[in-house]
């Protein structure tokens, strides 16, 4: 932690102190003499978020952390992710949902690289009982998108790229609610 402190160009007269705080936050005190090759895989993410505060950044990058973790490590880890929330922006990516839902207040959605959603939880979460459908359809574009968005369930259509003149890949939100008849409204156009 010192060495990327160095790299960060934490001040020398910093660095120890700089050190001990994040070491506290991580909860690393009790392995600090140990090399971190020796350390659980638990101990490994937090040597790693240790490494991403120092310098004290105000936006933290995190891939996966918790994946490979096992169940008490996993609650640790949200902890001190929801605990760093607190005082820096915190963007991490994963692919489990109920993380998700307990650390993030705003979510972006990536579809092969490209944003195909951005809302904050609680927009997503209401949308409960959508019907959400990933479909590459034998149509142009033109003339599928409004057809799409005539029908009264549809709420939300998007094409996707990678899409040809003859076929069109779209994300679209129906609300079976909005019509009793949505699946098949829905089903007949394509």
């Amino acid at each position: 932690l010192s060495f990327v402190c160095e790299l960060k160009e934490v001040a020398p007269r910093a660095i120890r102190g700089h050190v001990e705080r994040i070491m506290a936050t991580c909860g690393l005190k009790d392995v600090a003499g140990r090399l971190v090759g020796h350390l659980s895989k638990g101990y490994r993410q937090r040597v790693g978020i240790a490494q991403a505060l120092c310098g004290d950044p105000p936006i933290l990058v995190l891939d996966e952390p918790t994946v490979g973790l096992d169940p008490r490590q996993v609650v640790e880890i949200r902890s001190l992710i929801r605990e760093l929330g607190k005082s820096h922006t915190v963007i991490f990516s994963s692919h489990l949902l109920p993380e998700i839902q307990q650390l993030c207040q705003r979510v972006i959605i990536l579809h092969r690289g490209k944003m195909v959603r951005e809302a904050d939880m609680t927009a997503l979460t209401e949308t409960e009982g959508m019907l959400r459908l990933h479909a590459a359809i034998a149509m142009g574009r033109k003339e599928l998108l409004p057809a799409l968005q005539s029908l009264p369930c549809v709420q939300r259509v998007k094409a996707l790229p990678g899409s040809t003149k003859e076929v069109t890949e779209v994300l679209l939100e129906c609300d079976p609610a909005a019509s009793p008849d949505a699946h098949t409204q829905l089903f007949s156009l394509l």
